[in-house]
């Protein structure tokens, strides 16, 4: 046995002899070897040695019951099987220093709910950076990945805004589709189409001649504003209307006398054109006329003039 057990000396009623009363002593005593000092070992825990042959005070990092504990407990979190992704409800214990670090727990919600909050302090509390360059990252959650943290350059970032801006804002949807700022920094969104008369249009009936016209394309919104310097030997009504071939867009009408050179402008919007906006001109009292590149002989062809400016 590992202790002490009597061995039936001296039997009851029986005499004994000295030695044998010493040898039963010595046993009780070899006990006693086996317990640890009680000196020095206050609030220390007490475990059976290697060996299995008596009781010892532990002397280690571990030595007393709350360190030993927290040993032991992570020694089993270390054992225990891993698992990469947590959910909601998975638990983590803490120390709650709110409350003399008694014991307590988190669920991942409630880390998750935390971080969130205090990502958003630390954002604000950052140091400001006016200029960001190309490497500079942000972080997004990744809406076709679940949801998931990721980084976005500001180069992406740039890159990727300016391929939306490229067609137009479509102003009905509230949809970005156009551009407001190409990576230059030039502005494209507003950037205007101008096109001018190179040589005067004579008028040789009562039909639309064309004027000045610009190639816009057929998509978007646009405005379109201009004039045409017109001029003819007899005394003349003027009809200019501007379209796009199928939908009149403005008009206007003017009279002039013999000889007398007259600007008649006109503007107005128009989405979605169907072709080339123009400026065309009819003269309906003799058929007769022109329609004028330069009125003065400058040589910059300015006087009949287009331009088409995209809004939306």
């Amino acid at each position: 046995m590992d202790w002490y057990q009597h061995s039936g000396y001296p039997a009851q009623s029986a005499n004994g002899d000295s030695a044998s009363a010493r040898s039963e002593f010595d046993a009780i005593a070899l006990d006693g070897t086996k317990m640890p000092a009680l000196t020095g070992s206050a609030l220390r825990i007490v475990r059976v040695n290697a060996a299995g042959t008596a009781l010892e005070s532990v002397t280690t990092a571990t030595a007393t019951l709350e360190t030993y504990a927290s040993v032991q407990a992570g020694t089993q979190i270390g054992l225990a099987a891993a698992k990469t992704t947590p959910v909601d409800a998975d638990v983590f214990p803490a120390l709650d220093s709110a409350a003399a670090n008694i014991l307590t727990k988190f669920t991942w919600a409630n880390i998750k709910a935390t971080m969130y909050n205090t990502f958003g302090v630390l954002l604000a509390a950052g140091t400001g950076k006016t200029t960001p360059t190309g490497a500079d990252s942000l972080a997004i959650s990744d809406s076709a990945a679940a949801g998931a943290t990721k980084t976005l350059t500001f180069t992406d970032l740039v890159t990727y805004l300016a391929g939306l801006c490229s067609a137009g804002w479509n102003a009905d949807t509230a949809t970005l589709a156009t551009t407001a700022t190409n990576l230059s920094g030039t502005p494209t969104f507003f950037a205007p189409i101008t096109n001018s008369l190179s040589s005067d249009v004579y008028i040789t009936s009562s039909a639309y001649f064309t004027g000045p016209s610009v190639a816009q394309g057929t998509s978007g919104k646009w405005f379109a504003s201009g004039s045409v310097a017109v001029t003819n030997s007899y005394a003349s009504h003027w009809a200019v209307k501007l379209w796009d071939g199928a939908t009149v867009i403005a008009r206007a009408a003017l009279y002039t006398p013999a000889s007398q050179t007259s600007s008649i402008a006109v503007s107005g919007f128009i989405a979605s054109p169907a072709g080339n906006i123009r400026i065309s001109v009819a003269e309906l009292s003799t058929g007769l006329g022109g329609i004028l590149a330069d009125v003065y002989g400058t040589g910059d062809n300015k006087d009949s003039t287009l331009t088409a400016i995209r809004v939306g």
